[in-house]
């Protein structure tokens, strides 16, 4: 695979090239399964996934909002910081149910109250 590794992205180039479409060289990488394959953010290499860096920080985040309160973890001032936990555990729930399920489950012993 690695070995053609420089025709295969010459190939994909040539056909988005037919198809009207531009490859961006700078943001493009040939990655093999034994890499992390991300589209957009998200991983795809079995099934899709959120990194797991980000994964963990999401999870510390809310386990830290119900320990000292989500004023403590809001260190970039979003407005609606409630609603931005929400759509980030929902796009969590679309990518991997479960962990998404757990998030949740998590989400809703914060007490929203404590910081007002």
């Amino acid at each position: 695979m690695l070995r053609n590794a420089n025709q295969l992205r010459s190939t994909i180039t040539e056909i988005a090239r037919q198809e009207g479409f531009a490859v961006n060289d700078r943001k493009s990488t040939l990655t093999t399964r034994a890499g992390s394959q991300r589209v957009c953010g998200v991983v795809v290499n079995q099934h899709t996934n959120m990194a797991r860096a980000d994964y963990d920080t999401l999870k510390a985040t809310i386990h830290n909002a119900v320990r000292h309160g989500p004023a403590s973890q809001n260190r970039a001032g979003v407005p609606d910081f409630r609603a931005h936990l929400i759509g980030r555990i929902a796009w969590v729930e679309q990518l991997h149910p479960e962990h998404g399920e757990k998030l949740r489950r998590q989400f809703n012993h914060i007490d929203w109250d404590r910081d007002a």
